[in-house]
């Protein structure tokens, strides 16, 4: 194993001094050697084996090169500028985007600070000043005080007919206490408060008219000749240029960010972006752009809201959803449909399965998941709502999160990704990595040291259908204890990958301790944990980076161009689901995974009978078009088990439609029917000499499968799948319904059909446009 697998992640041309000590490679073949020799000095647990390498003298070298150190750099974020422009030179806008989107990803950036508190107040005010109300309404919180310390609350209610009673009461009170009561001061104090409300009404009426005098004076602003429309508001161009100075930050610190952005507006001026370009220019302003250039980006702005008069403007990438998120309703399941149930057997393990039959194009499991998307150079996707940006937002603390927009960007630094950001040069872009990193973060070092023990209890003394359910018996999703319960596979795995993995724990380990969130106490100030903590969590991420390997699923992008009837399906990720992870493999799937931004989703491909699995394929749809050999080592290298699935037994590889006559189903037990005999090759049925419910004629069907053949044919097999609407979706469900019914797999038409449902589910959730030559 390299030590660039563990996914260590460096700015561009900034140099790896983790890898630059051959020393570091010794001592990690060192300690790779040992514990292979010594077999992890016979460690049987996961805590046993994290401290076996964790305690080695090996690692000590190699963890000390992981050391706290600030995320942004202006050296990395000036030579991403730099190789944009070098890009926009040679007018490879493409290449020069990206380079641009990674110098601001990259570029110290001043602190976002929400403050709820004071927003609520500005609003308050600015209604105040519109109404003519004060911001609070006089409140009577004064006192009086006796002369034996008593504090009686100051009377500010209206005169009624119980006042003067209420005045003796209080006198006869006063003079039992031997207070000498001065009654003839307190009606003065009233009457100055009187007259006190008298005056605030009268400021009232002032400031009352004082706004509607601002209000006449903004409209003959609007009325202005000269005026310009930009995003959002009206305004002069001098009101802009005033704003945009009046709220620039430090020009020295956070000079590369505005330069950044700067150059950004160039690129997307020349990509008819206007309406971005203009906002960059509005925010390389802010940040502190050279008062002495701010020309050339004054005349840039021009240019975007000219053409923006003249009409709209194409987009560089857009997106289209039909995806409407289905009410499931399992109480047991959260986030699954009622037809579906967890079950388990000594041959596969847990399972999902049909609780009533179900039809294709039924949703079987929709919820918010963990999504992890490859970030390669830089992140496309918002972090909030998973949309592909390509003029992302920055956090301004990390370069692991962007984000589309203003709103997504306060829904996350207020929200799941405040938890999760860490701000250090080591970060850690796989899948795994990121899994952990959302896992751990959320969960805490406090809850993980109360829960762990009582999840190791459960999972030595609880069946394993009860596994994963929380204490009222609801599996859900989003739990901890649900993601903890999934298979390791720690016995099945060889030695070497268990170093692996053991090392990833190692390293991440060293992560969280340096960046003083994870071990915090109450009042969220870190501490240094204890060895014995290190290596429960240690154990943890062990136990973790294992159950991650075999338990997520592929998370792909629906491209295509402007125009265009083609999409090309990408795979750009991995889903994280405790549900979807229970659904075993098929060669044959009855279902078929996608996600919609963080949802991810499982539809039905075909008719499933009650008590029947519901299965995915884990290694790629088609599959069963490979040698058995070939999708049987894959799955066993990979995921530990052999498969038997109806289309490795049937070796269907060899099937070949041109060859091959049409074999009718057995309705007794699904068997295939003897076209010759007319009798099922499983059960011996036979269907010249019985009747009921599970014989048919066989005539008659095949003129039903025919006419359904006909229909398909004419009406799917060659139109593009989006010209399909909804009720065509229904019909073409209707055709693999009567196919399940009566038809033998495989059969050529049958596996068309449902690879057309297929491609409609999926183009029918989020799916991305771009122009051409982008």
């Amino acid at each position: 194993m390299d030590l660039r697998d563990l996914g260590l992640l460096f700015p561009d041309g900034l140099g790896n001094p983790f890898f630059e000590e051959e020393a570091l490679y010794s001592n990690f073949r060192f300690a790779r050697t040992l514990a292979l020799k010594e077999r992890f000095n016979g460690a049987t647990t996961e805590e046993e084996f994290f401290s076996y390498l964790w305690n080695q003298n090996a690692m000590q070298p190699i963890l000390s090169k992981i050391l706290p150190m600030p995320c942004k750099n202006k050296k990395a974020s000036e030579i991403a500028r730099s190789n944009g422009n070098r890009f926009f030179g040679a007018r490879n806008y493409e290449l020069a985007l990206l380079h641009y989107n990674i110098s601001i990803l990259s570029a110290p950036h001043p602190p976002i600070i929400f403050d709820n508190t004071a927003s609520v107040s500005a609003n308050k005010e600015t209604e105040n000043l519109c109404t003519g109300e004060p911001e609070n309404e006089p409140q009577a919180t004064g006192t009086f005080t006796d002369e034996s310390g008593d504090s009686v609350p100051e009377d500010t209610t209206e005169s009624n007919a119980n006042d003067e009673q209420q005045k003796c009461c209080n006198i006869a009170n006063a003079k039992e206490k031997g207070v000498e009561f001065l009654y003839e001061e307190f009606v003065k104090v009233q009457k100055t408060v009187t007259n006190l409300h008298e005056e605030v009404t009268v400021l009232r009426e002032k400031v009352s008219c004082m706004s509607k005098e601002i209000a006449t004076l903004r409209e003959r602003v609007v009325a202005t000749e000269g005026q310009v429309f930009y995003p959002g508001k009206q305004s002069t161009m001098d009101e802009l240029s005033a704003e945009a100075e009046s709220k620039e930050v430090d020009t020295a610190e956070y000079r590369e960010l505005a330069l950044a952005y700067a150059n950004r507006s160039a690129v997307l001026l020349e990509l008819k972006q206007y309406k971005e370009c203009m906002e960059d220019i509005a925010l390389a302003f802010k940040y502190g752009y050279p008062k002495s250039s701010r020309e050339k980006l004054v005349n840039r702005r021009k240019k975007c809201e000219a053409a923006l008069e003249t009409g709209p403007y194409v987009k560089l990438v857009s997106y289209h959803c039909l995806c409407e998120q289905v009410a499931l309703t399992n109480p047991k399941i959260l986030g699954a449909s009622d037809s579906v149930e967890l079950s388990f057997t000594p041959a596969k393990g847990r399972s999902l399965v049909a609780k009533t039959n179900i039809r294709p194009g039924e949703i079987l499991i929709d919820h918010k998941a963990l999504i992890y998307m490859g970030l390669g150079q830089c992140p496309k996707n918002c972090n909030t709502c998973m949309v592909q940006c390509y003029t992302p937002l920055p956090c301004p603390n990390c370069i692991m999160a962007v984000f589309c927009s203003e709103a997504c960007r306060t829904e996350g630094l207020t929200g799941d990704h405040e938890k999760e950001c860490i701000p250090t040069n080591y970060f850690l872009d796989s899948a795994e990595y990121f899994f952990l990193q959302n896992l751990m973060m959320k969960t805490t070092f406090a809850k993980l040291k109360d829960l762990v023990p009582k999840l190791r209890t459960e999972a030595a003394t609880k069946p394993p259908t009860q596994l994963g359910f929380n204490e009222e018996g609801v599996y859900d999703p989003s739990d901890y204890r649900a993601f903890y319960h999934l298979l390791t596979n720690k016995d099945y795995h060889e030695m070497d990958s268990l170093f692996n993995f053991c090392m990833k724990a190692v390293v991440f380990l060293k992560y969280l301790l340096i960046s003083e969130k994870f071990f915090v106490d109450e009042a969220g100030n870190p501490f240094t944990p204890s060895s014995e903590d290190q290596i429960f969590v240690g154990g943890i991420l062990f136990h973790h980076f294992l159950n991650a390997y075999g338990n997520n699923g592929i998370a792909l992008e629906i491209e295509t161009t402007l125009g265009s009837t083609t999409f090309k399906p990408g795979v750009v990720g991995n889903v994280f689901s405790p549900t979807v992870a229970m659904v075993n493999h098929s060669c044959y799937p009855s279902a078929t995974l996608t996600t919609c931004g963080n949802r991810v989703i499982v539809m039905a491909t075909r008719s499933i009978r009650a008590g029947e699995e519901v299965t995915l394929t884990y290694i790629g749809d088609l599959v069963y078009q490979e040698p058995e050999t070939t999708r049987k080592q894959r799955l066993l290298s990979n995921f530990f088990f052999l498969c038997h699935c109806i289309a490795c037994e049937g070796k269907w590889s060899e099937f070949s439609p041109d060859k091959s006559r049409r074999t009718f189903k057995c309705l007794a037990c699904g068997g295939p029917v003897n076209p010759k005999l007319k009798t099922c090759m499983d059960c011996n049925l036979d269907f010249l000499k019985s009747n009921g419910e599970n014989v048919y004629d066989l005539e008659e069907v095949g003129r039903k499968i025919g006419q359904a053949t006909q229909t398909f044919l004419q009406n799917w097999m060659h139109k593009p799948v989006t010209t399909m609407g909804k009720e065509e979706a229904k019909s073409l469900t209707s055709i693999i319904e009567i196919f399940d019914k009566y038809v033998y797999p495989p059969d050529e038409v049958h596996l068309a059909a449902q690879r057309v449902l297929v491609e409609w589910f999926t183009l029918s959730r989020r799916h991305y446009v771009k122009i051409k030559g982008f």
